[in-house]
């Protein structure tokens, strides 16, 4: 049996695909502490990992609202929580973790999360394997995440801000390496960095420049647990029709324009639609409720994809993956920079198509889900994507990487090159 610290960046999209590769660690007989902040613990105690709290300063920059110059039509930065705020983070959680180390012994390897960059630092300090969880596209020399964004999608005044942002936290988490006697690193390796094991939760076919990744990155693909479903979802009303499946994730919902536009696109048709709309907005806010529409605060999204022809997703990687996973071929409506790369990749490969926020309209809606129904070879396609998921091997793929990462570590001239 091995031990592993398991850490997270509290966030939904970050969180999530962690889930079923701590459950598989502990299925295996491992033991895994996971330390996360407070309203995980239910989700990760139900994987039988350990939980241990701590206070965030983190979840501020999280899904923060758009700017006063921003609307709903422009697109929001990508991983606003690359800060200072993710440097004081780390100064909480290490010592917090330091302190638990006094009573107990050392864990074989650390697990983290991109955003959990405290991880990285632990594993220095304590000298011990790591293996980072990307949950989103990888970088190496041939494609940069970062980079990309700010030379595609990014605004002068944008790159500017950004820039200023990187180099005080860049600033700060110098000097609290430089405390802790680790080699310091910038807080963009957030987004950049490959630990000698990387696990990438996507298949290598969906990656930009996939091919020209080396073994350090691992493609596993998502790693999806069942979520039980308490919401009494009629699940029988989308059994035996056409369904269109619509949901902008959990940070990007707030949008009535958006959800009244689906209500004119899609009324009378001969669409079953689904359309979850989370908690930030009521029911009444909106416009009269079709009669062919089932809206809801929480929908069961992985039941209901199983009965969905077309999803209408803001491209969250979850999401994408979770569409894919059951080829089901997407609309996708991005609100950020990271999404737009996934819609324009989507586009790519033939499994659905893309529609900017500042391009989307009753009409645009209604002909994109249009052209994906008459046209077969975004089904054929969004099926080949799922073959690919499906060899890719998901959690137990990732897990058998870990554990065999782990164990080879602690023998002699080992190297995963």
């Amino acid at each position: 049996m091995s031990k592993y610290y398991f850490f997270s960046g509290p966030q939904s999209g970050n969180v999530n695909p962690t889930l079923a590769i701590a459950q598989g660690l502990v299925e295996r007989g491992n033991q895994v502490v996971y330390y996360l902040t407070e309203e995980y613990r239910d989700v990760i105690e139900s994987t039988g990992a350990t939980f241990r709290s701590y206070n965030s300063v983190l979840k501020s920059s999280i899904g923060k609202p758009q700017s006063d110059t921003q609307s709903n039509r422009d697109l929001q930065v990508s991983a606003p929580w690359i800060n200072s705020n993710l440097v004081k983070e780390c100064s909480i959680v290490v010592p917090n973790v330091l302190q638990d180390l006094n009573t107990e012994a050392k864990p074989d390897a650390i697990i983290y999360g991109q955003m959990a960059l405290w991880g990285r630092m632990l594993a220095q300090i304590l000298q011990i394997p790591a293996v980072l969880l990307r949950p989103t596209f990888a970088s190496n020399e041939h494609f940069n995440l970062l980079e990309t964004l700010h030379k595609m999608f990014y605004t002068a005044e944008q790159r500017q801000e950004r820039t200023l942002t990187f180099a005080k936290a860049n600033k700060e988490m110098h000097e609290l390496c430089e405390h802790y006697a680790i080699e310091p690193f910038p807080v963009t390796d957030a987004m950049d960095y490959g630990e000698p094991l990387t696990l990438v939760t996507q298949p290598r076919s969906f990656q930009y420049e996939g091919t020209t990744f080396d073994k350090r990155f691992h493609f596993v693909g998502p790693c999806i647990l069942p979520r039980p479903d308490f919401s009494h979802f009629p699940l029988e009303q989308i059994e035996s029709k056409p369904t269109l499946y619509i949901s902008l994730g959990t940070a990007f919902n707030g949008n009535s324009e958006f959800y009244n536009m689906c209500f004119k696109a899609f009324s009378d048709t001969k669409w079953q639609v689904v359309q979850s709309i989370g908690n930030r907005l009521k029911l009444e806010q909106l416009d009269p409720v079709p009669n062919n529409f089932i809206v809801s605060p929480y929908v069961p999204q992985l039941d209901v994809l199983k009965r969905s022809d077309i999803f209408v997703t803001h491209g969250g990687m979850n999401s994408v993956m979770e569409g894919l996973s059951n080829g089901v071929p997407l609309v996708v409506v991005p609100q950020s920079g990271e999404q737009m790369l996934s819609a324009q990749r989507v586009e790519q490969l033939g499994i659905g198509l893309a529609l900017h926020p500042r391009d989307v309209t009753v009409s645009s809606l209604r002909k994109a889900v249009e052209q994906i129904s008459s046209q077969s070879s975004y089904r054929e396609r969004a099926s080949s994507l799922q073959e690919d998921i499906q060899r890719a091997g998901g959690y137990q793929t990732a897990v058998d990487a870990i554990t065999t990462y782990t164990k080879n570590r602690k023998l002699p001239g080992y190297s995963i090159l």
